[in-house]
């Protein structure tokens, strides 16, 4: 039996926070894939195909919401976890709205993010 490695895609700017949710994903039995930019994450979405996408909403060059955006131009279906800082919770709010199926302010526990990807994967 060739059961294929499922895959989440983490996009975090912060590498603290982008290693944290890899070891995470790690230990869930998934692949994690990294990525610091949309560009690079829009790049491994679409070479890796990933079952997954754990996404910050604030970095420097284009936000978490570009990357929301563009994914649901193409993907309604990749569960999408959007990622903020508890700062302004209603920009969370917004990522939901733009298509991300659930969201967690950071910082998070280990057993919040796993509880979130196996609710979704």
């Amino acid at each position: 039996m060739n059961t294929k490695m499922q895959k989440v895609l983490i996009v975090d700017d912060v590498d603290f926070t982008r290693d944290a949710a890899c070891k995470i994903v790690g230990l869930c039995g998934y692949e994690a894939i990294e990525a610091a930019t949309k560009k690079e994450a829009m790049h491994h979405y679409y070479d890796d195909e990933p079952d997954l996408v754990l996404t910050d909403i604030f970095m420097p060059e284009e936000q978490g919401f570009e990357t929301i955006q563009e994914i649901r131009h193409f993907d309604t279906e990749t569960p999408i976890i959007a990622m903020g800082a508890p700062s302004n919770p209603l920009l969370l709010d917004i990522a939901h709205e733009l298509g991300a199926q659930s969201t967690l302010q950071k910082p998070f526990r280990k057993e919040t993010l796993i509880d979130e990807i196996h609710k979704l994967i």
